[in-house]
């Protein structure tokens, strides 16, 4: 990624890493669905945070890059690829995301209201990989905010694909082995 350049913080909660990454001297843009942690945010960080839901995901110019880290775990998995499609036109070509999702299976409400969704290295990938990214690297890290909680996360860094012919061949592959499963030539 480019010196300086332009990073979404997708979920941005009170704005602790869209500050850091305005301190580490990027052009850091936050959004969150809350408003009273939108304004937190930007407080906090004394950088742009919107108040905007996932699903709204649409900005005008392009970001280098994009932060959600423990954001997307609040959308239903019925809607992840929807979201993770638009988060991909925000991207330049080439374009870096940064996911943690928590590590598990299945979907769940909590008592206070708020939903988690959690996931498997693989179907998580598989989300990406409808969206248009490419995996470029994925590993599972222990919660170090609370150590003595077993929760553990998946963290993923991905890019978008650079043009239309990544994504053709992509397609391309995929009608290849549907056509192979068909025919029972795979194993």
């Amino acid at each position: 990624m480019r010196p300086k350049g332009r990073i979404l913080d997708i979920g941005c909660g009170s704005g602790r890493d869209l500050k850091a990454l305005h301190d580490r001297g990027f052009e850091a843009v936050g959004i969150d669905a809350s408003l009273s942690l939108a304004k937190l945010a930007a407080e906090f960080s004394g950088v742009t945070c919107l108040p905007m839901r996932f699903e709204d995901l649409q900005f005008e110019h392009p970001f280098d890059a994009a932060w959600a880290c423990a954001s997307l775990v609040h959308i239903p998995k019925g809607k992840l690829v929807s979201v993770l499609r638009r988060l991909h036109k925000t991207l330049i070509g080439g374009g870096i995301l940064f996911v943690s999702v928590k590590v598990g299976k299945g979907e769940h409400l909590l008592r206070d209201g708020r939903f988690f969704a959690y996931y498997t290295r693989g179907e998580f990938e598989q989300f990406l990989t409808k969206a248009g990214f490419a995996i470029d690297q994925s590993w599972i890290s222990k919660d170090y905010l609370r150590p003595t909680q077993k929760i553990r996360w998946l963290n993923i860094i991905a890019h978008r694909a650079n043009s239309a012919k990544t994504l053709g061949r992509l397609q391309q592959l995929k009608k290849m082995k549907r056509y192979a499963d068909q025919n029972g030539h795979s194993r």
